[in-house]
């Protein structure tokens, strides 16, 4: 009986380090999976700014959208930068990390408002990513005018733009988009960072 409890005694501890060391492997895929998950946050918000996302120059601005905001040589789409979000979350036996614009049916029901953009940023980025237009409605024709006016002292050819026609009842925008060009670029990379991260960890290494 003495050799009985031994071998049992033996049996309870390895299932007890096997369940350790499955712990200790999932967390550090979660932890390996969060700190890529981070750094290409911060990475799409600099390429934003930037007006390259994922090393893709943006469609330059048009004469009036230049000119109807205080930052003439502002970047296209710049501000886009702000609502770029990230989350990481667990549902079930699945672990996933979210980069982008984080809207409220991306990701886990138990989770969907963490990080989440307002519904007036998830309209902006949809319009700007996938183009559109806008109605030319009489206030919008007036402050054109007002623009042009002002700089047909100085900019006669610039000044023509604001002057629409008659006729034109929108203003059409390019599809600008953010997050498609941005992964194709970077998500071998994001992978093996993953495992690179993964394996330093299970290393016992702080990353």
């Amino acid at each position: 009986m003495q050799f009985a409890r031994l071998v049992a005694k033996d049996i309870d501890k390895t299932l007890r380090d096997i369940k350790a060391e499955k712990t200790r492997v999932r967390r550090a895929g979660e932890i390996a999976s969060r700190v890529e998950g981070f750094r290409l946050m911060k990475l799409l918000k600099e390429e934003i700014r930037a007006g390259r996302p994922g090393g893709m120059r943006l469609s330059p601005l048009t004469q009036i959208a230049r000119r109807t905001r205080r930052k003439l040589n502002r970047k296209p789409l710049e501000r886009l930068a702000v609502p770029v979000r990230y989350r990481a979350s667990r549902g079930g036996d699945k672990y996933t990390v979210q980069v982008g614009y984080l809207t409220e049916d991306i990701g886990n029901a138990a989770v969907k408002s963490r990080n989440r953009i307002s519904k007036s940023w998830a309209r902006i980025v949809k319009f700007q990513q996938e183009g559109g237009s806008i109605p030319v409605t009489p206030d919008l024709r007036r402050a054109l005018i007002d623009i042009g006016a002002r700089l047909k002292k100085r900019r006669v050819r610039e000044a023509n733009v604001f002057f629409l026609k008659k006729s034109t009842r929108r203003l059409q925008v390019k599809p600008r988009p953010i997050i498609a060009p941005f992964w194709r670029a970077y998500r071998r990379e994001a992978e093996r960072n993953i495992e690179r991260n993964f394996e330093r960890k299970m290393r016992g290494e702080r990353i």
